[in-house]
């Protein structure tokens, strides 16, 4: 019921989940099979949520800092097998 009533808020779910799960825990039981199920689609959700994030970063100086140079720079380094031409992925 809880999965298709909130199916377009994964962050209520996902609260709701581990609310659930944590009054199972202090009663000593196991999570039932329909709520590992649901655990289990949530997870997937979540992850295929944050996996179509870009996961690129950039660099930003500390207000007031002095030096405003990026300090992060690709550097071509020897592999273990002395090869220098490999690009990073």
């Amino acid at each position: 019921f809880t999965r298709r009533k909130f199916a377009g808020d994964t962050e209520f779910q996902l609260n709701l989940i581990k609310s659930i799960h944590a009054g199972f825990q202090q009663r000593g039981m196991h999570a039932n099979q329909a709520l590992k199920n649901w655990g289990v689609a949530l997870a997937q959700t979540l992850l295929s949520a944050s996996l179509g994030d870009s996961l690129s970063w950039s660099y930003a100086p500390l207000p007031g800092g002095g030096d405003k140079r990026n300090p992060w720079v690709l550097q071509k380094r020897a592999s273990a097998d002395g090869d220098k031409t490999a690009t990073p992925r």
